[in-house]
């Protein structure tokens, strides 16, 4: 309305403000009013206790259901849906807590899968209600546990000003709200074992479900799985449901090149699905011979806000400066394999053992 009557733009103040709504940035958050020098600890008192002295509903009864939509024109390998499915709700009966890790390179679809995972089990095995979270905020910069936590808070009906300031204060509070209901709890694209261990339950019957572009090998007692890219028959049947099955059956050579050529990526081949679904008039081969040339494939792989760029630049963004270094060396060497003593001949290191500076590469998946 300013822009449009006034000609005017909000202010920064006005701008930053709507940045944090939208982050729901911690320090929006209602300071608690003190009411004496040495108030009571809320780990001394029941949550109930706690809570009420905070001014909120001492017994709050609420189901959240923060899941993000599934996709309809989902495609996977139907071993590994049914293996994290199991792993989730293995032992739920007993009371057992199961933390599972979807883990994969940028772009494979380890989100796409864990929603659907999570979306297959919510009725059954989670009535109390799913809580989700993004665990890359704005820019790709990690999502700290304690707004993570707040927000949990607020979504299982702990009103602002009742929650914590301190991060263990707001675990302990979130445990206890968890404790003997079957919640299901979604972390996506978590950075450190640090982000997931705050946001555990403390108890069973409850499941945890992380997805990861890092190996996450300090977090104790979670399964793995790694997910791989699709197989060409998948990824086949990936690119028919976008664009029509009687397309990717004209062209049906094309389509395994163009496979090939994004290394059957679930991410770029729905990118390519996308363009060729705007663009009717388009072969697959049209497509094939954009994506030839290496030097422009990643930026034909963009349509909307659907990039492997910027898929793969939160990877390479949070590589310390000598590992982004080495990288782009190792990008000139030619062929498809490359000797593990290569990295310490291109910068000069004398170390002992040269295949440990790929290794921080490998653990975000930019090298094999």
């Amino acid at each position: 309305m300013l822009t449009e009557e006034l000609g005017l733009d909000p202010g920064r103040e006005l701008r930053d403000l709507a940045q944090a709504i939208l982050t729901d940035d911690a320090d929006l958050a209602l300071a608690e009013p003190v009411e004496s020098a040495e108030p009571r600890s809320l780990v001394a008192t029941p949550l109930s206790e706690a809570v009420q002295e905070r001014g909120a509903d001492p017994d709050p009864v609420v189901t959240p259901r923060q899941l993000p939509a599934d996709i309809g024109d989902f495609v996977a390998d139907d071993t590994i849906v049914s293996a994290v499915c199991d792993a989730v709700t293995e032992g739920q009966e007993m009371g057992q807590l199961n933390a599972v890790l979807v883990l994969g390179r940028p772009g494979v679809g380890k989100s796409t899968l864990a929603r659907h995972v999570a979306h297959r089990l919510a009725t059954e095995y989670f009535p109390d209600g799913q809580l989700y979270c993004d665990l890359r905020g704005p820019g790709g910069q990690p999502v700290d546990p304690a707004q993570a936590l707040g927000r949990f808070l607020r979504a299982l009906g702990i009103p602002g000003e009742a929650i914590p300031d301190a991060l263990d204060e707001r675990a302990e509070m979130y445990r206890s709200l968890l404790a003997g209901r079957r919640i299901l709890v979604l972390l996506d694209d978590a950075v450190s074992e640090s982000q997931v261990t705050a946001l555990l339950p403390g108890s069973g019957g409850s499941g945890v479900l992380v997805t990861s572009r890092g190996l996450l090998t300090a977090l104790p007692g979670t399964r793995r799985f790694d997910l791989e890219p699709l197989s060409q028959e998948q990824a086949i049947q990936l690119l028919g449901r976008i664009i029509g099955e009687h397309r990717v059956e004209s062209e049906r050579e094309a389509a395994r090149v163009l496979i090939g050529l994004v290394g059957g990526l679930p991410l770029a081949l729905r990118i390519i699905g996308a363009r060729l679904a705007a663009r009717p008039h388009w072969s697959l081969t049209s497509m094939w011979h954009r994506l030839e040339n290496e030097h422009r494939r990643l930026d034909e792989l963009a349509h909307g806000e659907l990039s492997i760029r910027a898929s793969l630049s939160l990877s390479y963004d949070g590589l310390a400066a000598a590992d982004r270094r080495l990288l782009c060396l190792l990008s000139l060497a030619e062929g498809a394999v490359i000797p593990s003593w290569l990295g310490a001949a291109l910068i000069d290191d004398r170390t002992p053992h040269p295949a440990d500076l790929l290794e921080p590469l490998i653990d975000m998946r930019l090298l094999d």
